[in-house]
């Protein structure tokens, strides 16, 4: 599922005992758990490397946006052996729901439709699935809303890195388990996630990448080649 950021109004803010206080250090420990399987040729490193880091560089780009802005944030405070334990359960979960998402229902709407209407779909399908929850949670409408623009443009990302990495479910996995773990790294727990900037920061790449990454033509298209004899 994608992330469902604390509130920070209604959380304390102390500072987690232990781990690394450097949010660079989440890049490092998402690369360090994908490698495994680039070495086992899942994925090759051009392929796995935008899905490890792009989400997570994401959310440091709007850490540092609410800096900017004089947001009053504590420092980030990562725990390494937590991350990649939490990153591994994230994963097994991303999986189970990216072979229905992605290994599913994208190959079918992207026939039809494309892949950026497809994208469009799923993604409104994915904050809907997410709507009964967060109303229980006692969320506003208007935050759900900020949250839903922010899904699904997240999807828009999981469609692109799905067309450029050879249509690789577990590639698309992986990015959807590191924007969990990068929540739950933002200062304290996700309690400082804005979902508004968070939205707008995700909004502006699902615009931007798509255009200009282009396609890989040596990995999706090769793959269909081959499908097709």
């Amino acid at each position: 599922m994608p992330h469902e950021p604390s509130d920070g109004a209604s959380l304390p803010s102390p500072r987690p005992p232990g781990g690394l206080a450097a949010p660079g250090a989440f890049l490092a420990l998402t690369v360090a758990l994908s490698i495994p399987f680039w070495v086992l040729g899942a994925l090759r490193p051009r392929e796995l490397l935008p899905a490890a880091l792009l989400i997570p560089a994401l959310t440091l780009l709007g850490y540092g946006v609410l800096r900017v802005a004089g947001r009053p944030l504590p420092p980030a405070d990562i725990a390494p052996g937590a991350t990649l334990a939490l990153t591994a359960v994230f994963l097994v979960a991303a999986l189970g729901e990216e072979l229905g998402w992605t290994g599913y229902a994208l190959p079918a709407l992207r026939a039809r439709h494309g892949p950026w209407s497809a994208a469009l779909t799923i993604g409104l399908a994915w904050a809907a699935w997410h709507v009964p929850s967060l109303v229980q949670a006692g969320r506003a409408a208007g935050w759900i809303a900020w949250w839903a623009l922010g899904t699904v443009a997240m999807r828009v990302l999981l469609v692109w890195l799905h067309e450029r990495g050879g249509e690789s479910v577990f590639l698309v996995a992986l990015a959807h388990a590191t924007s969990n773990v990068a929540w739950q790294s933002f200062p304290v727990h996700g309690s400082h996630y804005d979902v508004r900037v968070g939205a707008l920061v995700t909004l502006l790449a699902a615009a931007l990448l798509p255009a200009l990454g282009g396609r890989d033509r040596g990995g999706a298209s090769a793959l269909r080649r081959r499908r097709a004899r």
